[in-house]
């Protein structure tokens, strides 16, 4: 795949998270798929049940894309997600960055890191 098809997935991932579409969110990603996350890895799987649970969490949740860029099979960007915490009722917002690594057409590796620290202080189960 080109570049611009690489990022054109990517977009299409962030409009699926918007959708709340997690089978078809699952659908762009290659059964291998492993996202190396800060402190543990995750499955295809894995990251089916975490959105199942951040869609179930956050209701309302949007998710808005910044600075993509892309280098060969890898497509790197900074979203931000903001949404509503369906028990608390608080609203919050907070900044991922992602790399993704895309082969025939399927994310199969990904490297992010989540701006949980700032999600906790918003809802205070952290002190600032």
């Amino acid at each position: 795949m080109s570049i611009e098809e690489n990022k054109a997935l990517v977009r299409h991932y962030c409009e699926l998270i918007n959708k709340h579409d997690v089978p078809a969110i699952r659908k762009i990603m290659a059964p291998e798929f492993v996202a190396h996350r800060t402190t543990y890895d995750m499955s295809r799987d894995d990251w089916e049940e975490e959105s199942e649970m951040l869609f179930a969490t956050y209701p309302d949740i949007e998710n808005f894309q910044e600075h993509m860029v892309a280098e060969g099979d890898k497509v790197a960007w900074r979203e931000t997600y903001r949404g509503t915490h369906a028990r608390m009722g608080k609203k919050v917002e907070w900044i991922n960055t992602y790399i993704v690594r895309i082969a025939d057409g399927k994310w199969v590796e990904a490297w992010g890191t989540i701006d949980s620290l700032n999600l906790m202080q918003q809802l205070d189960v952290v002190p600032e």
